[in-house]
């Protein structure tokens, strides 16, 4: 019955390093588009207007490129607890046939699953997506703290599949 808000602050910034082919004629070019190296450094501060103080931090770096492979870190800490966020998708297990499959995040505490989100539906049109998970008994305050994380998640992955579009 208490009313509850989340209060949400974003950073996010990528940086990118390219070799881009030369064009010489009209749709015709010279060498290849490489990306070289892509960074994204997300950051999320999530508090509540029940408890300004306990504010929770989601971190996110994602790497990827020819120079530096592909590396996905991310995590949702207080200082105190560590919630570590892995990416996920329908073909976790292998067993997806479609070409795009769905894709998302779990939060994983030691071990066990508090929640997930799943940012696309999968298959050539991504139907089914902006859909989270929340396990039930998880103290109400740490449930908004969650939901507006992946929120926060959410919105990022949408913007960014947006641009792609």
């Amino acid at each position: 019955k208490a009313k509850d808000t989340a209060l949400v602050n974003v950073v996010f910034s990528i940086k990118t390093e390219e070799l881009q082919a030369i064009p010489i004629f009209t749709d015709f070019y010279v060498g290849p588009n490489v990306l070289l190296k892509g960074t994204q450094n997300f950051t999320a501060f999530v508090s509540t207007s029940s408890d300004p103080e306990d504010t929770w931090v989601v971190i996110m770096k994602i790497s990827e490129g020819s120079e530096a492979g592909y590396v996905n870190e991310a995590f949702l800490t207080n200082g105190e607890r560590t919630i570590d966020i892995l990416p996920t998708s329908s073909n976790k297990l292998g067993k997806d046939s479609r070409e795009y499959p769905a894709l998302g995040y779990e939060f994983i505490e030691k071990g066990q699953a508090l929640c997930a989100m799943q940012y696309y539906g999968g298959g050539a049109f991504g139907y089914n997506k902006n859909i989270v998970w929340l396990k039930s008994d998880l103290e109400k305050r740490f449930k908004l703290i969650l939901a507006a994380s992946m929120t926060a998640l959410l919105q990022k992955e949408v913007t960014q599949m947006s641009d792609i579009d």
